[in-house]
């Protein structure tokens, strides 16, 4: 049973990372906001209510719960954000072998777009997320085509 739980959570969590590959517009309003593209190609927006998000994203994230299924504790899937906006997406349990995936990512508003970086100018190469919640201890997002859209409910991960 944890390895069907493990799959699924990971089939899930494949399915808000790399199916949604649409890259939002870019859209700036120059009287309250700064544009400034970095070498990843990403063009980085901020405000004072982005840069709160960004503040609040940044650290190590443990998926609870994806959908309605609730993973149980040997099937681990963290996200960590860093200030200088990298991702890493770890996947490790007992019953699937690890697997890292890394890159950069640009939060607009509610909506994180990464660029895995192993993949870059190749299909699947960007994806979108949307912030459901975020506070000091709890982070939902949620992606994936319209029609199998899925959310992923994550805890910040104690440091140790």
């Amino acid at each position: 049973m944890d390895a069907r739980m493990f799959v699924l959570a990971l089939v899930s969590i494949s399915l808000i990372v790399l199916a949604s590959c649409s890259s939002p517009e870019n859209q700036v309003d120059t009287k309250s906001r700064t544009n400034v593209t970095s070498k990843s190609g990403l063009s980085s927006v901020t405000n004072s209510n982005e840069d709160k998000n960004v503040e609040l994203l940044v650290g190590k994230w443990q998926a609870i719960k994806i959908d309605k299924q609730i993973l149980g504790p040997n099937n681990n899937l963290f996200a960590e954000f860093t200030k200088d906006k990298i991702f890493i997406f770890l996947t490790n349990g007992s019953s699937v072998p690890s697997q890292k995936r890394t890159g950069v990512y640009e939060l607009k508003g509610d909506i994180i777009t990464f660029v895995d970086e192993s993949k870059k100018n190749k299909k699947n190469d960007r994806w979108d997320v949307t912030i459901d919640k975020l506070s000091d201890d709890e982070l939902v997002l949620t992606g994936g085509p319209p029609n199998e859209r899925s959310s992923t409910f994550f805890v910040r991960k104690k440091t140790e």
